[in-house]
């Protein structure tokens, strides 16, 4: 055994020793993650997490997400919330989550890996849970200098998606119709986005998109489904 696991067996031991001999006190342990009746302004002056849903009440088209909205990863609220504006509250169900951190750091304070997301600690979420949407879009963002678009769509429908993207950005930013890396594809039925639909679709956008309104345009192309 080397010094540093010496040194981490010897803070657990230490950490066990202080729980052993502290006096017991009753505690209630509650899964919800996000704070309730913050404004997003409140939110953000708070460093809280909150999470917002529009919907008709009965909709069972498609539905938008962006699970790491605000300054987890910046702009994705801002794309669902969009495609909630171009289309009817008839056809579209919008669920979108903001996190803030004061200084910094939304990141690592707020964000939960989309396959870990439970409806348990999101009570707007668990209203919907069983609603069986046909389609669901999930808004996401990475580091990357490219869109990648995942999910277990149709590849014609993606190829679709992939034509109009490629129209509105700028040669410079790479689109890719799959091959997203293993955690960003989508195609994990633990991911929040399979789990809400049948048929998902996830767009993996660049940090700072050069124009976040036409970004959207992929969205005409379900606007032609059946919903």
């Amino acid at each position: 055994m080397d010094k540093n696991s010496d040194d981490l067996l010897a803070r657990l031991e230490l950490s066990s020793a202080d729980l052993s001999s502290a006096d017991h006190f009753p505690g209630k342990v509650n899964a919800q993650v996000t704070a309730v009746g913050l404004t997003d302004a409140e939110a953000e002056e708070s460093s809280e997490f909150i999470e917002k849903f529009a919907d008709n009440g009965h909709n069972h088209g498609l539905i938008v997400i962006a699970p790491h909205g605000g300054n987890i990863k910046k702009y994705t609220n801002e794309q669902a919330e969009h495609v909630g504006q171009k289309l009817s509250s008839e056809y579209d169900s919008q669920w979108v989550c903001k996190g803030s951190q004061k200084g910094g750091g939304a990141f690592a304070h707020w964000h939960i890996t989309s396959t870990e997301i439970s409806e348990e600690s999101f009570p707007m979420l668990k209203t919907i849970m069983r609603r069986d949407f046909e389609y669901s879009v999930a808004f996401y963002g990475w580091g990357e200098k490219s869109t990648c678009i995942g999910g277990t769509m149709p590849s014609d429908l993606i190829c679709e998606i992939k034509k109009t993207i490629t129209k509105v950005v700028p040669d410079s930013i790479e689109v890719k119709d799959g091959g997203c890396p293993e955690g960003f594809n989508g195609n994990n039925p633990e991911n929040i986005v399979n789990r809400l639909s049948t048929k998902d679709y996830r767009l993996n956008n660049l940090k700072k998109p050069a124009n976040v309104t036409e970004l959207i345009s992929p969205m005409r192309s379900l606007m032609s489904l059946d919903l």
